[in-house]
């Protein structure tokens, strides 16, 4: 089992699967842990209220990283039906019900957090 799967970060189960399996696949490439950000991370930190339903999730990689996953993408990952190549982000078309984005980090600023000290989070 994976963290996300582990702590039931999102009430659908194929979520939580996609989420570590993505988180997987993206170690082996960059050998960078995923880091989640924008409002799933806030509600991770506590500043979004626990009824929150995110509509996409967005994870976050160092400069080195993100160029690798851009140079090795597209793959054949479950579930992702098409990449979309932005200067900023890759964007993962899936099957699931909610949208997936992996962003290039833009602001060193951003404190790095561990949720349960399982899964990285920034905001």
């Amino acid at each position: 089992m994976g963290n996300f799967k582990d702590l039931k970060i999102f009430e659908d189960e194929q979520v939580n699967e996609f989420c570590d399996v993505l988180t997987d696949i993206v170690r082996d490439i960059t050998g960078e842990e995923l880091a989640l950000c924008g409002s799933v991370a806030k509600h991770l930190h506590g500043s979004i209220s626990e009824d929150y339903n995110p509509k996409d999730i967005d994870f976050v990689v160092d400069k080195e990283a993100f160029h690798k996953l851009y140079r090795a993408f597209p793959m054949d990952i479950d579930k992702v039906i098409s990449f979309e190549f932005q200067p900023l982000r890759i964007i993962l078309w899936t099957e699931l019900e909610i949208g997936v984005e992996i962003w290039l980090q833009n602001q060193e600023n951003e404190q790095k957090l561990m949720y349960n000290q399982k899964i990285p989070y920034r905001i």
